[in-house]
């Protein structure tokens, strides 16, 4: 047979392989993560003993890995993140969110600005102006109209019953 290819054609491999590594490097952290421990519950039900612990204790000591911070390390997962990192930002997003200071009724719990202040004056965010000379003068002109009241017979002005076919045959046409 003419035409036909024996075997196959292996194309853009490069590029594939370059994209799945790619895609891989997203699944790994940059630095190994501080593990989480995570004890389970003892079974109590069927115990004699349940005030006893029937966990063996561990050999492996922890390792100590530095502090996960998000500006420069990259996990690949959001679930699972070392507590850590967390715990040692606490007191920074404590004070972002104003509740490192107790409530009090005093007139320094409360910081209020002067008249002064960028808060209520604001010729900075915008150049002064100089005033334009106007050379259409119809460009703003308010036209005055007679006043037209298309309702002559202020039909359809009651609260209840307001039957308008009825008041426009029982209208006087003078």
């Amino acid at each position: 047979m003419e035409n036909v290819v024996k075997g196959a054609y292996f194309c853009q491999q490069n590029r594939t392989t370059e994209l799945s590594n790619r895609i891989y490097e997203r699944n790994v952290p940059t630095t190994p993560l501080q593990m989480n421990y995570d004890p389970r519950p003892v079974d109590t039900k069927f115990v004699q003993f349940p005030i006893m612990d029937c966990r063996l204790p561990s050999n492996v000591p922890c390792e100590k890995r530095p502090i996960y911070n998000t500006g420069n390390m990259f996990s690949g997962s959001s679930q699972g993140l070392p507590f850590n990192g967390y715990q040692s930002s606490v007191d920074t997003e404590s004070s972002l969110m104003n509740i490192v200071f107790p409530l009090q009724s005093c007139p320094q719990a409360t910081f209020i600005p002067g008249s002064k202040s960028d808060l209520y004056n604001t010729s900075y965010l915008t150049p002064p102006v100089e005033k334009i000379q106007m050379t259409n003068k119809l460009l703003f002109k308010q036209e005055r109209f007679s006043p037209f009241n298309p309702n002559v017979g202020n039909l359809g002005g009651d609260l209840f019953n307001n039957n308008t076919r009825v008041q426009i045959k029982n209208m006087n046409t003078n």
